[in-house]
């Protein structure tokens, strides 16, 4: 069953590996948030797996340069790949987690009608889509909306790649805007915490991949190493890289000798746990 199931992601990914952008949620304005747009990869290279990636924005917009650009760098991997534009600031908590959920089922359920495998997938977040992605890989059975029709469908990724992302929204290293934008003005303490995801790791977490660099000036880089020492408390693999320079939001680092080699890293990483 499963080697049949590989093949005909192979061949759907062969025969279709055009962009297709579709909606979330039933009864949704086609140009309306959240959108999902999917890139099958033309050459599989062995690999059967889909990377979910989340640009960041800060909960108010979406980085161009960590979507479709990473997307397709995932590709020369051999990873078929998704890229989620949830809603945003107005919107508040849950909803760009129930739209992370909801993206991860279509792909579970309906991959291979878009071209994309749907037998592993993981996670890549960027900055505040880097904190997205650190819910979807400790809350993905949490805050579910009721009227998914495929709520009953688990949206455990098989494995996350944190990027300079937001993890503590209640403490020293909190990077408030996104809180802001998040959860409101004024949120309660216990509401900043629920969703501090250094927080709520867990022992049946996935592996994580966390990078950051040390002058980041916008998210502070205790953000990633109080995840990665979250992961090691509990026993949940994790990988990380600290680079000594680089500013924040530098996406695939492409030109920078140094950082630009976290993209190869995290891949490899994947190939790893993906398998």
């Amino acid at each position: 069953m499963r080697v049949a199931g590989i093949m005909r992601c192979m061949e759907i990914s062969a025969a279709q590996n055009k962009t297709e952008r579709v909606t979330v949620w039933a009864n949704q304005a086609i140009d309306a948030l959240p959108s999902l747009s999917f890139y099958p990869a033309e050459k599989k290279n062995g690999l059967n797996a889909t990377v979910l990636i989340f640009p960041g924005g800060g909960y108010v917009r979406h980085a161009d340069h960590e979507g479709v650009d990473v997307a397709k760098a995932a590709n020369e991997y051999g990873f078929d790949a998704a890229v989620l534009k949830c809603r945003v600031s107005p919107t508040r908590h849950p909803e760009p987690l129930n739209d992370a959920q909801r993206a991860m089922r279509m792909i579970k359920v309906d991959g291979e009608k878009y071209g994309v495998c749907s037998e592993k997938v993981a996670v890549l977040g960027f900055s505040a889509g880097g904190h997205l992605a650190s819910m979807m890989m400790t809350m993905w059975d949490e805050c579910t909306n009721e009227e998914d029709d495929l709520k009953d469908v688990c949206a455990r990724p098989d494995a996350g790649v944190l990027c300079y992302a937001v993890i503590d929204m209640v403490g020293e290293s909190s990077h408030g805007s996104s809180c802001k934008e998040l959860l409101g003005e004024g949120a309660s303490e216990a509401a900043r915490a629920a969703i501090s995801t250094h927080l709520r790791v867990r022992e049946d977490g996935p592996a994580g991949f966390v990078w950051h660099t040390m002058t980041d000036g916008s998210v502070n880089v205790k953000n990633a190493m109080m995840f990665g020492e979250a992961c090691c408390e509990k026993g949940v693999a994790v990988e990380m890289h600290v680079f000594e320079e680089g500013r924040h939001g530098l996406g695939l680092a492409e030109g920078d000798e140094s950082i630009g080699k976290w993209f190869d890293l995290a891949m490899k990483f994947l190939e790893r746990h993906l398998k």
